[in-house]
C-alpha cells in the first residue's frame, strides 16, 4: 500500500481531521466547529487515525522501510 491508499483506507471522519489538522494547521477547536463534533471526539479521531497509520506501515515490506 502507498501512503495515499492507507489514508484512504481511514473512515471519512478521520480523513478530515488528519487534512485540517496536518494540511490546513488547524487547532482541535478550530476542527471541531468545522466539523460539528466535540474537541474530544476530534482527539480521538485524529488518534485513531494516527494508530491506524502506524499499524499500516509497521506492516510494510523492509525494503519500504524510511
Amino acid at each position: 500500500n502507498t501512503i495515499r491508499e492507507m489514508i484512504e483506507e481511514l473512515s471519512r471522519d478521520q480523513r478530515e481531521v488528519m487534512i485540517l489538522s496536518f494540511v490546513e494547521e488547524l487547532s482541535y477547536k478550530e476542527i471541531a466547529e468545522i466539523v460539528g463534533k466535540r474537541e474530544d471526539a476530534v482527539r480521538a479521531l485524529k488518534y485513531r487515525a494516527l494508530k491506524a497509520l502506524r499499524l499500516s506501515i509497521d506492516e510494510l515490506p523492509k525494503e519500504y522501510e524510511l
